[in-house]
């Protein structure tokens, strides 16, 4: 029923994006096998994509002008209810996630002085395998760039 009730954009799975096309930073999500995550593009909030893969939700979205990368991280795993017992750390990435609900992840670069944070979240009952590919592909975008902004 709760299905039911959000707004849909297109019925067809289209491919889902990390990040924001407006702001020129899109990731493609890729899955285990090469291919495209395709998953239900849904009207959510003006500022951030939403698509529905079923048992799990991906939402996405850029920010800019943080001052404060740990901050801008806690503030969205606040907006999104996220209890975690602890953040991880990898250069400019943050991660967190609990093990029954859902996890989120931030990326910050700076490109040309503006500060940019590509935001994800993941959330539902089976959150895990998409959090895990949404992570793999941040680490690797992660490692890419090289102009990216320090905490």
């Amino acid at each position: 029923m709760a299905a039911q009730m959000i707004p849909v954009i297109d019925s067809k799975p289209t491919p889902v994006y990390l990040g924001s096309e407006a702001e020129d930073w899109a990731i493609p999500l890729i899955d285990v096998d090469g291919s495209p995550v395709r998953c239900v593009e849904t009207i959510g909030d003006t500022f951030q994509a939403t698509w529905d893969c079923g048992d799990a939700t991906i939402e996405s979205s850029v920010v800019t002008g943080s001052k404060n990368q740990d901050n801008t991280f806690q503030r969205y795993l606040r907006a999104n209810g996220l209890e975690a017992a602890q953040w991880e750390y990898k250069g400019n990435l943050r991660s967190a996630h609990n093990s029954f609900n859902g996890g989120a992840m931030s990326l910050a670069r700076n490109i040309d002085g503006v500060e940019y944070t590509l935001l994800v979240y993941v959330s539902g009952e089976n959150f895990g395998p998409l959090y895990n590919l949404a992570l793999n592909e941040l680490i690797e975008e992660n490692e890419q760039t090289k102009d990216i902004a320090r905490a």
